[in-house]
């Protein structure tokens, strides 16, 4: 039961993770299309799909680690 319900998860983030992805892209092309006058222009696509992947992965493993510390 723990592995499927892990995959079901596993599965939810990474369909999650595609469509910030495919989000973010289609927002960056939006904006890059408006404001070609800024070269510098940072690619925000894989910076959003990264640090929201950091930012969730960081609290699922501090909230494991203090649900094992009250145990």
């Amino acid at each position: 039961m723990k592995k499927f319900t892990y995959s079901i998860i596993g599965l939810f983030l990474f369909l999650l993770s595609g469509t910030l992805f495919s989000g973010a892209l289609e927002f960056h092309n939006a904006l890059a299309e408006h404001m070609q006058r800024f070269d510098s222009f940072p690619e925000s696509g894989w910076l959003i799909v990264l640090g929201s992947l950091l930012i969730s992965g960081a609290t699922v493993l501090r909230r494991r680690h203090a649900a094992a510390r009250t145990r």
